[in-house]
């Protein structure tokens, strides 16, 4: 699930290479028929099946061996990959095999081009750090897909060259700084050889070890990995349900403030205590159980936005104000232009004035509602039942409202609100619909082509490259 949404998975454990290449592949970390090249530092030992070969290569004559070596200026050297980068390195596949006859530009070169997959081994991550030119290490992080007989410190320094930060070490007395692949970490682990690393990552996650929970940001009691994706469904939903949630309230904010500017500007008039409680009981029972949605099943390739300013939200709320701006004027209009209207004056035609007023804003208060649905999609699931209820039930007010008026259901008289005639119902009720369709209409094609945009802005992508 995890290659499927696009995240690189990576192996550290303390564990012997060759153990740790075999649990690789069965678990599909390698595909099926791909190479694995264990790379070693000279102070260990080959397998002796990969000794031995070298050791014959060694005793043929050079006029006897099958192999032609080319000059430094002469080997295929892909950018980033200088000559003699991997020296004090020995190279051999998972099989025992020397890799391109143990020559180390050819095999970092090979690795860089993807023909490879690279196991890099503790002590010779550690003669890579130990380096001037970083270039090798550079090419075993961007392939690596084992890191093993790791010790503690080792893991913690290996997730932060993957990371945004880099690592700080110093290097024959003098501090340098190794610049990070700029990725967003994940590190779970099960022991006391993992705090290291669970403090450094981004997001440490401890498996049933209540030592390993010391440093770590989340806790799984199940011995088994298989929670991350839970986790990365959840943290996904949280984050999108958080954003969303914040411009909810300050769309609904926004429509408010527009009320009732609309309503002192109109007349002088304001909104009573009542009917803004009202406003906000609405929103709030709205929001609610809009935030109450649960995470998708699936884990997706894409991620949530990390922030709210970016064009399209500032676009989507311009055009919510601009259309509920218009909404209240065509209203108001139709309210002015009636001839029972024109005949009245005083108290009964502010009231009215008010009433219309309300009952738009009333209306509105679904639109941020509507957005919250298509800004949580496709991280969360669908429109829950409770949700569906409410704004059904909502939408029943509403139409009750444009067409019966107001007075029907506030019978008690709280809202103080006033009775319309039901012909100007129907027209208000046109009036209505017609706004709500230009809204889904704009709101439609303003995502649209934020979406285009951004496809046009992508560049292009390497799986190998990313981490979560």
């Amino acid at each position: 699930m995890l290659r499927s949404a696009a995240m690189r998975t990576v192996m550290m454990t303390g564990d012997y290479q060759l153990t740790s290449v075999a649990v690789a592949r069965s678990i599909g970390m390698v595909p099926p028929g791909g190479r694995v090249v264990i790379i070693l530092s000279r102070s260990e030992s080959l397998n002796p099946k990969g000794a031995l070969k070298s050791a014959k290569l060694a005793s043929t004559p050079a006029s006897a061996r099958a192999v032609s070596w080319q000059s430094e200026a002469q080997d295929p050297i892909v950018e980033g990959v200088p000559a003699r980068a991997g020296q004090g390195l020995m190279f051999q596949l998972d099989n025992g095999d020397p890799f391109e006859n143990g020559d180390s530009t050819r095999a970092l070169t090979a690795i860089a081009q993807g023909q490879a997959q690279c196991c890099i081994t503790g002590p010779a991550f550690e003669h890579l750090l130990q380096q001037a030119d970083v270039a090798a290490l550079d090419v075993v992080m961007r392939n690596a897909v084992v890191f093993a007989r790791m010790q503690s410190q080792q893991k913690a320094q290996a997730l932060q060259l993957f990371s945004v930060k880099g690592l700080h070490q110093m290097l024959h007395g003098t501090l340098r700084h190794i610049p990070g692949l700029g990725k967003a970490v994940m590190y779970c682990g099960d022991g006391i050889n993992d705090l290291a690393a669970l403090a450094v990552a981004d997001v440490g996650m401890a498996i049933s070890s209540s030592n390993a929970a010391a440093a770590a940001t989340v806790c799984d009691r199940h011995a088994s990995v298989a929670g991350i994706c839970a986790v990365l469904k959840q943290a996904r939903a949280t984050q999108v349900i958080k954003l969303s949630a914040i411009k909810y309230m300050i769309t609904y904010q926004l429509l408010l403030s527009l009320a009732r500017n609309v309503t002192f500007f109109g007349g002088s008039l304001d909104l009573s205590s009542t009917q803004k409680g009202a406003f906000d009981f609405i929103a709030l029972s709205l929001g609610v159980i809009a935030s109450l949605r649960p995470a998708s099943e699936q884990l997706l390739p894409v991620r949530p936005s990390q922030t709210l300013n970016h064009v399209k939200n500032m676009m989507l709320v311009f055009e919510t104000l601009v259309i509920s701006g218009l909404m209240y004027w065509a209203c108001l209009h139709l309210l002015k232009i009636q001839s029972w209207v024109s005949t009245s004056t005083g108290k009964p035609i502010e009231g009215m004035a008010v009433t219309v007023i309300w009952v738009v804003g009333f209306v509105q208060v679904l639109v941020p509602v509507l957005s919250f649905s298509v800004d949580t999609h496709p991280f969360c699931k669908s429109v829950s039942w409770p949700e569906l209820g409410l704004i059904v039930f909502y939408m029943i007010l509403t139409t009750v409202s444009c067409l019966l008026g107001p007075g029907i259901w506030d019978a008690a008289g709280l809202l103080h609100l006033c009775k319309l005639p039901i012909s100007f119902g129907w027209k208000f009720e046109l009036v209505a619909l017609s706004f709500a369709t230009v809204y889904i209409v704009v709101f439609t094609l303003t995502r649209r082509l934020d979406k285009h945009y951004r496809q046009c802005q992508v560049l292009p992508h390497n799986a190998n490259h990313a981490i979560d």
